[in-house]
Parts: C-alpha cells; sequence; structure tokens
C-alpha cells in the first residue's frame, strides 16, 4: 500500500531535476547522492553499506516503473553498475 514515493526515491528524482547535464546515472553515483553527509569536506572517504546499495538499486528499479516514459535502467549485470537514463 504505497503512499507515493519514499525517502530515497524523492531525493534521487530531486537530483535527475537539479542536474539536468548528465542524462546518465550510476547507481554508485546516486548512493554518494543520497547517503553521503551534505557537509561532508571533498576528501571525505564516503563507503556505504550493502543496505544502502540495496536499498537504492530498490529505489532506481521503483522509479523505472512508475515513470516508463522517461526512466530507463541499463547495464546492471556482472560487475557492471546499474544505470538510470533519463529523458527529462
Amino acid at each position: 500500500m504505497s503512499r507515493g514515493l519514499g525517502r530515497i526515491e524523492r531525493a534521487i528524482l530531486e537530483h535527475l531535476m537539479d542536474d539536468e547535464d548528465e542524462p546518465i546515472y550510476a547507481a554508485d553515483t546516486l548512493i554518494s547522492v543520497v547517503y553521503r553527509p551534505p557537509d561532508a569536506p571533498d576528501d571525505f572517504d564516503f563507503r556505504p553499506t550493502r543496505a544502502q546499495y540495496t536499498a537504492v538499486l530498490r529505489a532506481m528499479h521503483s522509479l523505472a516503473r512508475k515513470y516508463p516514459q522517461s526512466i530507463k535502467l541499463s547495464k546492471g549485470k556482472g560487475r557492471e553498475p546499474l544505470r538510470l537514463e533519463t529523458d527529462f
């Protein structure tokens, strides 16, 4: 019984709307967008947990299902990271 977009989905969608220059985002990039502390310095060594990585992958799949006309997923097989492609 979903009540709309979750916190991670909203953070990803907000980033997609703000950054119109880049049409393709890797899962690793989106993890740092969602979980990296906003006041962290540039040399901050951010290492997401497996649970955070899984949550972002799940949110990417959910966004692709909810917005099939403008968000597509590619790669993600083997060692290649899952990529989110936008048409915004």
